[in-house]
């Protein structure tokens, strides 16, 4: 066993110079895509300003991603504050339950989120509309979905303008002379300008949940800046094992997102998951004949895989309970909790590590010689509530890059891409007309 972990510990651990020509790499990713080249970066440049603080008003905002839907009414009251008035959330990751929808079926849906959060409403509000998927996007309020990520399959809206679908959904559910869409971001444009409302320093957004992706300020030649969405998910200048190379051939899109697969929540139990299995036909691993759930892809989710870390109990009970409810695995010895464990820990970290390679090549790209103060805002469950992320995180981003402790801030921005969205609206609706 302990050989095995050997092998692991070799293939996840990555030293600093590692992390640092990935990092490298990564910026002249970004350098490449902005001079027009092709790229595994397909950048995203908004027309949008950071927020003065001062922005005001009563907004709806939708925000689809991965996990879930959510629905808000939000009022932004100035000097960086905001209040959340109302708020639906309906998930999407029920692993007993299809969720696959026609695009039809898909908006109208949506829509009828819209509709139970401005219910009491009764003059027009404006809707800021955050999409976190890949797309194109001409303008602030057109929005085309290059293709579907995170295992969401809804047939029918790839290639489509998801604005346009929207608002043909409004229609049909008599909502047209009630809302008046006026921005569509993505979760980390929203996020970026969530964090910027109350902090200046802010010039980085990410998400770091189910899926991730990250943005930045892009410094013009006038001094001015504007806000470009990196979708760094797609990014391919780092090195996979073979369990990664499996999870991306049995994927719902083998070749794409490689990035996100290596670090992102959707991934990271399964991650493990695989690994442990691998371990198990090779005999190294728990001796008990498999069962069905054993077999299931996705059967261990983020959420099982942070209990897993959580658990210091002298006999690793809750992960003991992790593998009974999960697998059916009543007798688990000691040991095998421990290696499933261990396990876990290294694909977390990598991930930790990997995200820290990325930021750090992006505040290169932005501040070449390192001389200024930067926040980055972060939102998401991975960041969040996985344990030792966030710590291992900025650990990795202050040994690659070597700066003084303090020059850089991570700020978790929780509901950040509905409060940024409001904030987008808010700017959009408040600019005069020329």
């Amino acid at each position: 066993m302990k050989n095995c972990l050997q092998e692991l510990q070799n293939e996840f651990i990555l030293s600093i110079q590692e992390l640092v020509e990935i990092s490298r790499g990564f910026k002249q990713e970004i350098d490449t895509a902005l001079s027009g080249k092709p790229s595994s970066l397909p950048i995203v440049s908004y027309a949008l300003n950071l927020p003065n603080g001062e922005e005001t008003g009563l907004f709806c905002v939708l925000d689809i991603g991965g996990t879930r839907a959510r629905a808000s009414l939000i009022e932004l009251q100035g000097q960086g504050r905001y209040k959340i008035l109302s708020q639906v959330t309906y998930g999407f990751r029920d692993p007993q339950r299809d969720y696959t929808l026609s695009a039809a079926d898909l908006f109208d849906f949506q829509a009828n989120l819209i509709a139970e959060v401005i219910e009491n409403c009764n003059y027009v509000v404006n809707l800021g509309y955050t999409f976190s998927f890949p797309c194109k996007q001409n303008n602030l309020n057109h929005c085309q979905l290059l293709k579907w990520a995170k295992e969401i399959k809804t047939p029918g809206v790839e290639g489509q303008d998801v604005v346009k679908l929207l608002n043909l959904a409004l229609q049909r559910n008599g909502l047209a002379d009630k809302i008046n869409l006026v921005v569509t971001i993505n979760d980390t444009v929203a996020t970026l300008l969530t964090s910027a409302y109350s902090d200046p320093n802010t010039d980085i957004g990410s998400i770091i949940a189910t899926g991730h992706n990250s943005c930045c300020v892009q410094k013009l030649p006038d001094g001015k800046g504007k806000i470009i969405n990196l979708e760094c998910g797609n990014y391919t200048g780092i090195k996979s094992t073979r369990w990664d190379k499996q999870i991306d051939l049995n994927s719902q899109g083998p070749g794409e997102q490689l990035y996100e697969k290596m670090v992102s929540g959707q991934y990271l139990g399964e991650l493990v998951r695989v690994i442990c299995l691998d371990l198990y036909k090779k005999g190294l691993w728990l001796k008990i004949t498999k069962t069905a759930s054993w077999e299931t892809p996705y059967s261990l989710e983020s959420r099982h895989l942070a209990s897993i870390l959580h658990d210091n109990s002298y006999e690793l009970e809750k992960t003991a309970g992790v593998l009974r409810e999960n697998w059916g695995i009543t007798t688990p010895g000691y040991d095998d909790l421990r290696l499933i464990k261990d396990v876990g820990e290294l694909v977390v970290n990598r991930s930790a590590q990997l995200i820290a390679a990325s930021f750090a090549g992006i505040l290169v790209y932005i501040d070449p010689a390192l001389q200024h103060e930067h926040t980055i805002a972060i939102d998401g469950s991975v960041y969040e509530n996985m344990p030792g992320f966030a710590e291992n995180l900025q650990k990795n981003l202050y040994q690659i890059l070597n700066v003084p402790s303090g020059q850089i801030s991570l700020r978790l921005c929780k509901d950040g891409s509905s409060i940024g969205t409001a904030i987008a609206a808010a700017m959009i609706a408040q600019t005069p007309a020329r």
